[in-house]
């Protein structure tokens, strides 16, 4: 399989976006926004990132607003979004639309490392539950399996196995890969992620 089919069109629809902030009217006021809420938090992250992920599992569709903020021009902004998506996709991957993981694939190559493991443990967490959408994931997540963050590997690394688990058309060719990231990789953490998945899928086969 060609894993950079696909990417071109994905990039193409992500040139030019901007975070375009609604102002929501309703009788006569503004409607807080979650990003309203990040830009204005005052304690701890991770408290964000749980009152984030609390809000949008009582309202789904506020998932809509983290997307959205991935397009945010400031870092530390798109990390929080990413980070709230991957904490409530880890329990109710059920939760993120397909038609979000688009914007989730091409902040693979973000300047952000933070940015980049968390939405790829984004993609990870939902595989079961798009691997028809997931497959396109997989050129950029080999591309950041030699990043210089061992958190960026190990995300990459989680990502690519859940894909390979969830799409038997592309078990081999992904087995394939993972054993060549495997003969560079360093890390214990991240080479035993790969080397679990390669036992799993030779069952699987």
């Amino acid at each position: 399989m060609d894993f950079h089919l696909g990417e071109e069109k994905i990039a193409a629809r992500g040139r030019g976006a901007l975070l375009r902030r609604r102002k929501r009217v309703k009788r006569g006021r503004r409607i807080v926004t979650l990003l309203d809420e990040i830009l204005g938090w005052g304690k701890k992250p991770k408290e964000l990132v749980l009152r984030l992920a609390g809000r949008v599992k009582r309202n789904a569709k506020l998932i809509a607003q983290l997307a959205e903020g991935l397009e945010h021009d400031r870092p530390a902004i798109r990390g929080t979004c990413a980070e709230a998506l991957s904490e409530i996709t880890r329990e109710r991957p059920d939760l993120l639309p397909a038609r979000h993981l688009d914007a989730l694939i091409r902040h693979l190559q973000d300047e952000n490392p933070r940015v980049k493991w968390e939405t790829a443990q984004v993609i990870g967490n939902v595989a079961a539950r798009h691997p028809e959408k997931v497959g396109r994931a997989v050129s950029g997540l080999l591309r950041n399996s030699s990043d210089a963050g061992t958190v960026v590997r190990w995300s990459s690394a989680y990502a690519l196995t859940r894909i390979a688990e969830q799409r038997p058309q592309d078990r081999k060719a992904l087995a394939a890969k993972m054993e060549g990231v495997l003969r560079r990789e360093k890390n214990s953490g991240v080479r035993n992620v790969y080397l679990k998945a390669l036992k799993k899928i030779r069952t699987l086969t």
